[in-house]
């Protein structure tokens, strides 16, 4: 009984997070020091959940000629912790493909 307990306590709190952010999720960011990663963790901690952000190597993921950026995110609140990868995928320009960029959260 508890895990289910704990299965829908996991599942209200994305759905949460989720909720603030989708804003986030529906845009472009424009910058070159990633504002966008650190606006979107600010908007959870005015919502009342405490972020840990993690970015191992810089951050920068290679498969092949992809390349992403990755920040792992320790995400608490009311004694319960979520983990999820924010990924920042590129969207600009050949030349600098990092110049515009979009956000993914993943659980």
């Amino acid at each position: 009984m508890m895990l289910a307990e704990s299965f829908v306590s996991d599942k209200q709190m994305k759905d949460e997070i989720c909720k603030i952010l989708k804003p986030y999720f529906n845009k472009k960011f424009r910058d070159s020091d990633w504002k966008g990663v650190y606006q979107l963790i600010d908007e959870l901690k005015k919502n009342g959940f405490t972020v840990v952000a993690d970015v191992k190597h810089g951050g920068y993921r290679y498969h092949g000629d992809t390349e992403w950026k990755e920040y792992e995110l320790e995400i608490s609140k009311d004694m319960r912790t979520l983990h999820a990868i924010l990924t920042c995928s590129p969207c600009g320009p050949i030349k600098d493909p990092f110049s515009v960029y979009d956000l993914t959260l993943t659980f």
